[in-house]
Parts: C-alpha cells; sequence; structure tokens
C-alpha cells in the first residue's frame, strides 16, 4: 500500500508533439485517396468513434476526420525539394545549343 501514498512525484512526460497546420476541406477532398477510403469504412465499423458528435452528419464527420488525416499526412512527409527531384537534365545550362 506504500506505493500507493508515496511523496514521489510522477515522472513528467515531455511533449514531443509538433504543431500540425490544419488543411482546408477542399484540400482534403482533393487529396484523398483509396487508403484513406479504407480507413474511413474501417474507421465508421467502430462502435465509439472518437469524433462523433450529436447532431453531427457523417458527410461532416468525414470531413473533420479527412482534414486530420490529411494534415497529418503533410506535416510528417519528408520536405520535397524541387532541386533534390530535378534531374541534371533537366536544366538549361545542360541543354546543348546548335
Amino acid at each position: 500500500m506504500g506505493f500507493l501514498f508515496s511523496k514521489k512525484e510522477p515522472a513528467k512526460r515531455a511533449r514531443t508533439a509538433t504543431a500540425i497546420k490544419l488543411v482546408s476541406v477542399e484540400t482534403a477532398l482533393t487529396e484523398a485517396n483509396l487508403e484513406d477510403n479504407d480507413a474511413w469504412l474501417r474507421h465508421l465499423s467502430q462502435p465509439n468513434r472518437p469524433l462523433k458528435r450529436a447532431g453531427l452528419s457523417v458527410k461532416e464527420e468525414y470531413e473533420q476526420w479527412l482534414v486530420a488525416r490529411v494534415s497529418v499526412r503533410q506535416a510528417t512527409a519528408p520536405p520535397s525539394d524541387s532541386q533534390a527531384n530535378s534531374s541534371p537534365l533537366d536544366s538549361p545550362e545542360s541543354q546543348s545549343k546548335p
């Protein structure tokens, strides 16, 4: 019983979550893919969905869920450098002049 009433303070967890910028509904809808659809169907099959709220339509719940999903995906995606992905053959300096 001593451990229940010990005077030690519980270890504080360091928050490592980064701020996630939410995307617009339109952006989320254009970036939705088949994986998102499958994940949404799995989400709907759960008996106690975390986003479920009285008066919220399935469409509104889907939009909220998709915005959160796409926002997290964009926040965790590696940065895309147009320079890093371009081929050296695409640069104007590499093209031969007549």
